[in-house]
């Protein structure tokens, strides 16, 4: 005679996207142990033979296995929380038109093959009809030939029977012809995550859960050799029993082209199951995220309830480093591609020679530059900025302000220009010009103003020519002719006469008759 019994031999070892960090960064660090349930890669030897698809559900419903066979979440179906604590690592359903379901007819039912998913039951069916049920997978087209399982109640109450229908070829089929509730009871309780192996071989299916074998059936039909589709968590009975869509949460589903071994499925239900993690950081779930300040080892200790064993990671962390700028500038600054005309702080994150961040703060002053505008009048020239200007026009300057920015002053210069004017008079004696009396010839200037109140000067050629004063004496017999004039008596006579400069020359005659 031979026996076999299934020996778990426990091994553990830390996997992680990187070793090497720089500060204030992240690591991932999970878990492989015995042969895991973290991805197809980590499934124990001859689990990996025949496997046509897997979903570990890690942040997606994508198929794991390399075969391509991708899952599409419907309706409301969203990541949520796994049995092992991880986060976007199951599926979660709320039994409306939730379903998981693949794209291709990528599965054959009617061969042999196996299928593994943990199921979490948040409610069971309340139909009222003496069986109420959960189903969780099932293939479609579905018209004469599907594969569907569900749990079985027909109390009625959270204490669900566990059972489980499929088809085979054209023919539905119950786990047991005339089912007693009691022969199949496993308390299958609400919130509590439980492992369904369906497993088919030729005509002999099987159903196992939580590593247990609860039913075998021996069909009498052949099985229909046909590619389907397969669903997880749609309505089996179509819409005419909406209360068979699976209210609960699905994770790590795993599909064979051949019939799972009994070893096998031992060996899949313990290695998905019933390992604890203790992180020397005080963690206890299959992966986690750390982000050390320093160059920090991690160990881990993975136990199966009955042996435990350990396996460490060191994560090295590189420096990053920092500068602070304090700038002022005029206007503008270019930093970090952009062009800055707003004093502020700002950032840039260079690298620095060991790959890490290298971040630039720059605390920036911006000064602006100032433009204004004057206006000057002035007469003949103006002095502006020590620079001399003798014509009209639009000048600039740029100077600095008080920052040593520029301070551009446009000046508006209107030059007006002074008037020089030459004259000149001819008087007797004396003449008045502008106000003034001139008793003596010369060359005299005066400063008067133009319209636009700049000088005008003139210059005057002045010529006084004097009047001439004579006295003279005239004796004569009866009378005496004097400057025309016939006079018959004695007197002093006054006659003005002009000289050669048209002034008067007056002439003083005393006449004695």
């Amino acid at each position: 005679t031979t026996d076999s019994i299934y020996v778990e031999i426990l091994d553990v070892a830390i996997v992680q996207n990187d070793t090497i960090i720089c500060q204030g960064d992240s690591v991932e660090l999970s878990v492989i142990s015995s042969s895991g349930a973290y991805g197809p890669s980590e499934f124990g030897g001859s689990l990996n033979n025949g496997l046509v698809a897997y979903y570990p559900f890690n942040g997606n419903a994508n198929d794991e296995s390399g075969n391509g066979n991708d899952l599409t979440a419907y309706d409301n179906a969203t990541l949520t929380e796994n049995r092992f604590g991880d986060s976007n690592s199951a599926y979660i359903l709320d039994g409306d038109n939730d379903y998981l379901a693949s794209s291709d007819t990528f599965y054959n039912a009617g061969i042999d093959h196996s299928i593994s998913i943990w199921v979490n039951f948040n409610s069971f069916s309340s139909t009222g009809t003496p069986v109420t049920d959960r189903c969780f997978v099932q293939t479609y087209p579905n018209t004469n030939h599907a594969i569907e399982a569900w749990t079985y109640n027909s109390s009625q109450t959270n204490n669900s029977n566990s059972a489980g229908y499929f088809g085979n070829g054209s023919t539905w089929h119950n786990p047991n012809p005339n089912p007693t509730i009691t022969e199949y009871d496993q308390n299958l309780n609400q919130f509590v995550w439980h492992n369904w192996i369906l497993v088919n071989s030729g005509n002999t299916w099987k159903i196992y859960l939580d590593g247990n074998e609860v039913h075998q059936y021996i069909s009498t039909q052949n099985p229909l050799n046909k590619n389907v589709g397969i669903m997880f968590g749609a309505m089996c009975g179509g819409p005419n029993w909406p209360d068979w869509e699976l209210n609960g949460k699905l994770d790590d589903i795993g599909i064979w082209n051949r019939a799972l071994t009994s070893q096998e499925i031992q060996e899949l239900y313990n290695s998905q199951s019933n390992h604890s993690y203790a992180w020397s950081n005080g963690e206890t779930t299959e992966t986690i995220l750390v982000a050390p300040t320093q160059t920090t080892t991690y160990y881990v200790t993975a136990s199966n309830s009955i042996n435990s064993c350990q396996d460490s990671v060191t994560v090295n962390v590189l420096s990053t480093s920092e500068l602070v700028i304090d700038t002022a500038v005029c206007d503008s600054m270019f930093f970090a591609g952009n062009n800055i005309t707003t004093s502020g702080i700002y950032y840039d994150t260079l690298t620095n020679s060991v790959g890490c961040d290298s971040v630039v703060t720059l605390n920036l002053t911006i000064h602006n530059s100032v433009a204004t505008t004057d206006s000057l009048v002035a007469c003949d020239s103006a002095e502006w900025n020590g620079n001399v200007y003798d014509t009209s026009g639009i000048y600039i300057d740029t100077l600095q302000t008080v920052n040593g920015c520029d301070s551009i002053v446009t000046m508006h210069l209107t030059i007006n220009y002074s008037v020089q004017t030459n004259d000149s008079l001819v008087a007797c004696d004396s003449a008045v010009w502008n106000g003034n009396v001139y008793t003596t010839t010369g060359i005299y200037v005066d400063t008067l103003q133009t319209i636009n109140s700049c000088d005008s000067i003139v210059t005057m050629d002045m010529t006084i020519n004097y009047s001439i004063q004579t006295t003279d004496s005239l004796v004569a017999c009866d009378s005496a002719e004097w400057n025309g004039t016939t006079y018959y008596t004695s007197g002093i006579y006054v006659d003005t006469l002009q000289t050669t400069l048209s002034c008067d020359s007056i002439v003083t005659m005393d006449m004695t008759i």
